[in-house]
């Protein structure tokens, strides 16, 4: 089934959920090949309600079936406001971004393995023909990646960053926030187009920036993850011979 998802997005809502959260990547391990993206492999985690697992791993294998479609064809379109100041810098207003051309039937010949941890239940999606490793537990690495400071220089691919708030509630939402964040900062910075515009207020002209986005991904893929107390963070690439108008 073809879908069109539609995100509005507002100043206070790039992100997901507020609170702190603990060390408990050391309490409740993850699986290693979360962290670093493999093609064809897609892990998705939900929260684990104890009581109703069964929802829990639905909520899961629905994300992992929507990074698999988003690796394969997805249309954005929607734009950016950035309003002007009187000093002349440009102030983030909001976004409207749609996700459209999203196709989650044909992946019935792929495999889909449920885990379950303390707090989260986690759904890996793998197209690949080969046997699927065993997963490796662990923690959330101390050390930032480097790809926080610098994006990775790989020829032929383009790499943006997502990021959101770790929440309270349901970290494993923001996981998921974080890797369409990603991939919207992907279009953006790959094949965004910018325009100017100025309209009166009584004795005042306001001006704005407006970042417009229409184009189809193929081959977007999340190659790495990493989390501190606050914020989650999602690397992203796509090829640059899957980018499309």
């Amino acid at each position: 089934m073809k879908r069109g998802i539609r995100y509005i997005v507002g100043i206070v809502g790039l992100v997901v959920g507020l609170g702190h959260v603990g060390a408990e990547s050391e309490k409740d391990p993850i699986p290693q090949a979360f962290l670093v993206g493999h093609p064809g492999q897609h892990w998705a985690p939900a929260k684990n309600y104890p009581r109703s697992f069964d929802v829990s791993a639905e909520i899961a294998r629905g994300r992992a079936l929507e990074l698999m479609a988003w690796e394969r064809r997805v249309r954005l379109h929607g734009e950016r406001l950035f309003g002007r100041e009187v000093t002349g810098d440009l102030v983030f207003r909001g976004e409207q971004i749609e996700l459209a051309e999203v196709d989650t039937l044909g992946f019935e010949p792929c495999q889909f393995d449920t885990l379950k941890s303390a707090t989260t239940v986690w759904v890996v999606g793998d197209c690949n023909e080969r046997t699927g490793s065993p997963t490796v537990w662990g923690a959330m690495p101390a050390r930032r990646p480097e790809w926080l400071s610098v994006l990775p220089e790989v020829e032929g691919h383009a790499f943006a960053v997502g990021i959101a708030n770790r929440s309270f509630s349901d970290a494993p939402g923001s996981w998921h926030l974080a890797t369409y964040r990603a991939l919207i900062e992907l279009g953006f910075s790959v094949r965004g187009t910018i325009e100017s515009a100025q309209w009166h207020t009584e004795d005042t002209v306001d001006s704005a920036e407006i970042q417009r986005l229409n184009l189809v991904f193929e081959g977007f893929h999340a190659v790495g993850r990493w989390a501190d107390e606050k914020h989650v963070y999602v690397l992203g690439s796509v090829p640059l011979a899957g980018v499309n108008r």
